[in-house]
């Protein structure tokens, strides 16, 4: 990633684009940044001045008529604004609908707001039913990583279930071969063989008495049983 991605705390759509396009490894447009935003896969930010809000929910919070900050566009909470970045996404930018309240914004610290405007005469508060035009979106960068999180924890996942099949197809191919020195073995010496197949009572004898014979070797994971199992196992493979 380029290094001014990583000190960046605001990213244009273009800028959004340009980012996953690197991170995603192929390229992302910007239509495919407003369709995330459409679909609320990704943020939709907008960055205020001076404006007036009222608390969304009546908890107490006063109504604030100077505020500025970068705020959440709530497409949760506000149905236009679901609407609006639909058409955003699909190429409309007009306002051509009928918008009832006032739009509904959530802070850094998750304060849910609508909205509001003065009065001609500024002598009360009405609903503000603006949206940010596309060159005024952005996107804050920790928004940015946690949608880009998912990747990497896909890439975790998908990374650990190829380890997980590497080692499940290894330790057959292990036990096949096990299997196959087993019936060499018993193919030479009637002594480890039963009927036509291996003996692997006598193998995994045999086999730990040579062990018992060096005094240093490790031993762990070679045990009567596990022996015989392994050419049990390897025997089922090798049969299909």
């Amino acid at each position: 990633m380029r290094k001014l991605y990583k000190i960046k705390q605001t990213y244009s759509i273009e800028e959004v684009a340009e980012r996953l396009s690197l991170t995603l490894g192929e390229p992302v447009g910007e239509s495919e940044v407003l369709r995330l935003m459409a679909d609320s896969e990704l943020g939709i930010f907008w960055r205020l001045h001076h404006v007036c809000l009222r608390p969304y929910r009546d908890d107490g919070m006063d109504e604030t008529w100077d505020r500025s900050g970068i705020f959440r566009v709530s497409t949760e909470l506000d149905a236009d604004a679901k609407l609006w970045a639909q058409r955003l996404a699909a190429g409309i930018e007009d306002d051509d609908y009928i918008r009832y309240e006032g739009t509904v914004l959530v802070d850094s610290e998750g304060i849910e707001w609508e909205l509001m405007q003065l009065t001609r005469d500024k002598s009360s508060l009405i609903w503000d039913r603006r949206y940010p035009k596309r060159q005024e979106i952005i996107v804050t960068k920790s928004e940015l990583d946690r949608f880009e999180s998912q990747f990497s924890a896909n890439d975790a996942s998908a990374a650990k279930d190829e380890t997980a099949d590497v080692s499940s197809r290894s330790r057959d191919t292990f036990q096949k071969q096990i299997a196959a020195l087993a019936l060499a073995l018993a193919a030479k010496h009637s002594k480890y063989k039963r009927g036509e197949a291996p003996n692997a009572n006598q193998i995994a004898a045999a086999i730990d008495e040579i062990l018992g014979e060096l005094p240093d070797a490790n031993t762990h994971g070679l045990s009567s049983a596990t022996i015989r199992a392994n050419i049990k196992a390897g025997i089922d493979l090798l049969n299909g």
